[in-house]
């Protein structure tokens, strides 16, 4: 079964990881283009709440929260959401600067 999801590029996100490991799991997926960008933002958002709304968290959340409000700005939010990603994987020493 779980080959079947990788060959169908199913993402699933591991059972066992914490609020901050999944935030930081789904910024990676963003960044490596297998998650589309609002769907990993709204994933590390729902974290973020569990968290108790992290400061490493927020502009992430902050652009999120805009998604629903500003469809035909959807690329150029979605390019931001991907720098912030890279940013938070950076931060956690996970990314290259």
């Amino acid at each position: 079964m779980w080959q079947a999801l990788e060959e169908l590029a199913v993402v699933i996100a591991p059972d066992d990881a914490s609020p901050q490991e999944l935030a930081i799991f789904w910024a990676s997926r963003m960044k490596a283009g297998t998650v589309d960008v609002m769907s990993g933002a709204y994933a590390i958002m729902e974290q973020a709440a569990a968290l108790g709304w992290p400061d490493w968290l927020g502009e992430l959340y902050r652009l999120g929260s805009l998604g629903d409000d500003w469809p035909e700005g959807r690329d150029h939010l979605e390019g931001e959401l991907l720098a912030e990603a890279e940013r938070i994987l950076t931060r956690r020493g996970l990314a290259r600067p």
